[in-house]
């Protein structure tokens, strides 16, 4: 599921007042922020697991760190670097949170499946049968070549490791068809799952070939050396339990629920049997702040969508629309 900006107006239909997630994120470096100190350059093979406490590359691939308190002639200090060559530099972007952010290539030059990925271990492994959001925000490279379908996440029982930079074969529980394009904002790519066994790892990448990655051109693609193919930055990593108690649960005649967790607002289907879950949000001023839409019967509205502490979140599913104004009090 990917999220989306907009503007629109809905009918008032009620209200409820969603009480404080108290979810706590599993990932132990959710912003990869934990390192000795900024690496200066462009990474090579080993770096960014050197440089990172708790990330690796799984891979031979070699994705890349990106800092705001780094020297400002390295390569990879953001937003603004007086680095000036051979390589180009892909993008100026600030951390959504922190003072780094990871960076992943998605696709380099067709026919050569190329791909990075990072990877870490679980603080504690994921309970089966219990609901997680599971997520993570990323923003296309300004300069880069191509935009591409999004990157994806794949959580297994262990370690998976390749050796090559190819692309893993493997079926990631996370995952969007559509064009992440946005190079200018961070897009949210997010799912709720369950699991039938335990879980402790989370590898991040594009697990599709080149044959299965759509492309599009990206309009402000500089041309420079080194700007080839699809290339996205990344940052804060989130997995949480989608939590039930304290939560005030709305039920109405479509079957729609609202649940809370400290990431966003949690929309549950249970009458979802085909087509789309489509989710609206509007400001009580009348204006959309948000939509989305999923093929799931779950999708999480983020809290950073919210433009005051009440909002009119709009539901429809098939030809059935529901609408409710949810006010989401402090969550922090």
């Amino acid at each position: 599921m990917i999220i989306k900006i907009g503007c629109f107006f809905v009918m008032l239909v009620g209200m409820v007042c969603a009480d404080e997630a108290v979810a706590q994120n599993i990932i132990p470096d959710p912003g990869f922020e934990a390192v000795e100190g900024p690496f200066c350059g462009i990474m090579g093979p080993n770096d960014f697991s050197n440089t990172l406490f708790n990330w690796a590359s799984p891979t031979y691939g070699t994705p890349q760190m990106f800092f705001t308190n780094a020297d400002v002639s390295c390569y990879n200090t953001q937003p603004v670097s007086t680095y000036s060559g051979p390589i180009g530099i892909r993008g100026n972007q600030l951390p959504l949170e922190g003072q780094a952010m990871a960076g992943l290539y998605a696709y380099t030059i067709e026919g050569f499946n190329q791909r990075h990925y990072v990877q870490a271990e679980l603080e504690e492994p994921l309970v089966p049968g219990q609901a997680y959001a599971v997520g993570f925000y990323v923003s296309l490279a300004d300069y880069i070549e191509f935009a591409s379908t999004g990157l994806q996440a794949l959580l297994t029982a262990g370690p998976v490791n390749l050796n090559s930079d190819e692309v893993i074969d493997a079926q990631p529980q996370v995952s969007s068809e559509e064009m992440v394009d946005d190079a200018v904002g961070w897009t949210l790519i997010v799912d709720t799952l369950t699991f039938e066994g335990p879980v402790d790892f989370i590898t991040i990448g594009n697990f599709k070939t080149d044959e299965q990655t759509l492309l599009v051109p990206n309009p402000t693609f500089s041309g420079a050396v080194g700007t080839y193919g699809a290339f996205y930055f990344l940052d804060e990593v989130f997995i949480e339990e989608v939590v039930t108690s304290n939560l005030q649960e709305v039920e109405n005649q479509n079957e729609v629920k609202f649940l809370s967790t400290s990431q966003g607002l949690e929309v549950v289907s249970s009458d979802f049997k085909t087509g789309r879950l489509h989710v609206e949000l509007f400001g009580l001023d009348g204006r959309q702040v948000f939509e989305s839409s999923s093929r799931s019967s779950r999708m999480l509205v983020p809290w950073t969508a919210w433009s005051g502490d009440c909002a009119i979140v709009s539901v429809r599913l098939d030809s059935h629309v529901t609408s409710q104004v949810i006010c989401r009090g402090e969550f922090r």
